[in-house]
């Protein structure tokens, strides 16, 4: 197949990785490239203190999303938090099938009025809209991807609430860079969510741990051009 036949395989994370080569891809000629940013979402985003008092979030513990609304993405997961603690709520930066759904479930929980969806935004004011998130989620996520908005979460220095599974283990460890929940664990995304809303402290921390991830991995697409130009050129060679 092509896949075995290729010289060079790039994937986005070390799960992928190892499924190509469970297919029969020489691991030698794997290399993992995560997902990046552009460079435009280095900068930091002007005056988002504006854009929560536009949208009415002044005073708000803000639990953020940002990305297509799929049922698998389980933003489900943060109702019944938001039916137990009032001062909470859930912006989704984005659109998608599943939107209906959830609709009609915040309605039935008489959440409605704190499951804000602010629709799909120009890019370039998405950094804005994540600048406002106490708390950045990531409830659900295939077991082999690298979630872009897992990119925008850490540039932005947001504490980020995500599974533990392996893929998001490749850029955030428990309590240095972010929290992870055991999704088979009942209640432990509610306690690890509590737990950030409860300290200022902790979410400066793991935020400005956050950032520094971006340095640390070159979560770039510059730095990916760059290893993928040097792959390909040692092959010409």
């Amino acid at each position: 197949s092509a896949f075995i036949g290729a010289v060079r395989f790039i994937v986005v994370t070390q799960v992928m990785a190892e499924m190509r080569a469970a297919q029969g891809v020489d691991a030698r000629r794997i290399e993992v490239h995560w997902n990046g940013l552009e460079p435009d979402a280095l900068r930091p985003p002007a005056e988002p203190e504006v854009l929560r008092l536009d949208l009415g979030l002044e005073g708000r513990n803000v639990l953020g999303f940002v990305g297509y609304v799929r049922d698998w993405n389980r933003l489900d997961r943060t109702f019944p938090f938001l039916v137990r603690r009032p001062n909470a709520v859930l912006a989704l930066v984005g659109d998608g099938p599943d939107r209906p759904r959830l609709s009609r479930e915040a309605e039935r929980l008489g959440i409605a009025d704190r499951v804000r969806f602010l629709g799909t935004v120009p890019r370039e004011k998405v950094m804005a809209h994540v600048a406002l998130f106490d708390v950045a989620l990531l409830p659900e996520t295939p077991a082999y991807t690298s979630p872009l908005k897992l990119l925008d979460y850490l540039v932005s220095g947001r504490a980020i609430l995500a599974p533990d599974r392996p893929n998001i283990r490749e850029v955030i460890i428990h309590d240095e860079n972010g929290y992870l929940f055991d999704p088979q664990r009942t209640g432990d995304f509610d306690a690890k969510l509590e737990a950030l809303l409860e300290s200022e402290p902790l979410r400066r921390r793991l935020g400005a741990a956050a950032r520094a991830t971006i340095d640390r991995f070159g979560l770039t697409w510059d730095h990916n051009a760059e290893r993928a130009v040097a792959a390909f050129s040692t092959l010409r060679g």
